[in-house]
């Protein structure tokens, strides 16, 4: 018999529906095949799979209100997977917590490739139109999931955020596929990613309006001693640059055609201050090559999109050894007594030789709103440790455009080493 349950209308089951958790729909989805038939839909629109506070955890402390305000389809969870307050200033990501989303993700792709052998790939992949997943090495190696061509196949994506950490082994390359990713609206990219997976998903530039890219180049180690640079050729050390160089992607015929873009968010490790830390001085000009060409890239998108930007977003992001710490106390330092010491380095005159001129000439910004840049200016109480002296980039910002809000915070550290480490910022 018939439940009274199941004898309502699909519009009021659906209604109902949308507003469960996606742990609860999966539940339901096995009830029975009416509602398998509703719920399948709602179940692969939208894909995110991380922890709570993935995405907090990581932003800079200026911008986490912003970040918590977006709305997640997941961000309903059961209280049970709520996190404990992180108790210091490094955590080991690799915790039960972190694990278990990781598994999920696998299982995601195992999925995908299940329903390859059995003709429902193209169904399921049809239905994605929202995602947001971390690439995590641990795992992958025994399952092996091809995770860059399974993206590349969901041709109905309008919004895609992936977070790539560093691992020991190649995943598959990406075999380019015939379809084209036109309905992509919001792209955020970050971490370890393929070049050759930056340049698919912007094909269709036009349709693009947010762009986030801070790509890293893949390296055989996360961080390579003084020892080993001694060890390795020039264009080795190039390749290498600060320990994770950043990656330009984009071909000027992709750049040429981001015709809508009003929201842009560019991410950059870059080099510190020698003398603080602890890099050598041999190695500024391994950095050249690598640091400008990203630099290059940023030039480019903003002077082609200048005519459509509403919010613009500089990431300047320095880089530490994990097993860095404070001289004078021999302790840790916090994110905010690093950032204060070792700003303005050698990344800063490069930024200020290649990209600030485009900010700064004389060209209409019609659309322009905000500008904010992150990790480029001290603040004035905390002195000046560094060899490059500042010219005050958001005082110029601010006499270009009178009619723009100009912020510039302190921004945030990124630590490189064996182990992934995030922080908590003071």
């Amino acid at each position: 018999m018939t439940s009274p349950f199941q004898s309502l209308p699909n519009e009021l089951l659906l209604n109902t529906f949308e507003r469960l958790r996606h742990d609860d729909l999966a539940k339901l989805m096995r009830v029975c095949t009416a509602f398998h038939k509703l719920v399948e839909p709602l179940i692969w629109t939208k894909i995110e799979f991380h922890r709570p506070n993935f995405h907090e955890d990581f932003v800079c402390q200026e911008l986490s209100e912003e970040e918590e305000a977006f709305e997640r389809p997941y961000q309903q969870r059961d209280p049970a997977e709520a996190l404990s307050p992180i108790p210091d200033d490094y955590v080991i990501m690799n915790i039960g917590v972190e694990t278990r989303y990781n598994k999920k993700v696998i299982e995601f792709f195992q999925s995908l490739s299940t329903a390859s052998t059995n003709g429902r790939f193209e169904h399921l992949a049809n239905l994605i139109r929202w995602i947001c997943l971390p690439i995590h090495g641990e795992g992958y190696l025994e399952n092996q999931p091809d995770v860059w061509n399974t993206l590349a196949a969901f041709r109905n994506l309008e919004y895609l955020e992936v977070s790539a950490f560093w691992t020991r082994y190649d995943m598959p390359s990406l075999i380019r596929p015939s379809n084209r990713m036109s309905k992509l609206k919001t792209i955020k990219l970050r971490g370890n990613i393929p070049r050759e997976f930056v340049r698919h998903v912007c094909q269709s530039a036009n349709s693009i309006t947010a762009l986030q890219l801070g790509v890293l180049a893949r390296q055989p180690e996360p961080f390579v001693s003084t020892r080993a640079r001694s060890t390795l050729s020039p264009s080795a050390l190039e390749e290498l640059s600060n320990s994770a160089p950043p990656l330009a992607c984009l071909t000027p015929s992709i750049i040429s055609k981001f015709t809508s873009l009003t929201c842009l968010y560019l991410c950059r490790p870059t080099q510190a201050m020698e003398k603080e830390a602890g890099f050598d001085r041999d190695s500024e000009n391994c950095c050249n090559g690598v640091e400008n060409r990203i630099l290059r890239e940023w030039a480019s998108v903003l002077r082609a999109t200048k005519g459509t930007l509403a919010h613009i977003t500089l990431d300047h992001r320095i880089i530490v050894a994990e097993t860095r710490r404070d001289g004078m106390h021999q302790r840790k330092a916090s994110n905010r007594e690093y950032m204060e010491r070792i700003r303005n380095g050698p990344g800063y005159s490069r930024f200020v030789k290649t990209v600030l001129p485009v900010l700064l000439e004389h060209a209409d910004w019609p659309a322009l709103k905000a500008i904010r840049i992150l990790g480029f200016e001290r603040s004035p109480q905390s002195g000046d440790h560094s060899d490059t002296v500042s010219i005050h980039v958001d005082r110029q910002l601010e006499e270009r455009f009178p009619g723009v809000r100009v912020t510039s915070t302190l921004g945030r550290r990124m630590v490189c080493g064996h182990q992934y480490l995030f922080e908590e910022d003071d």
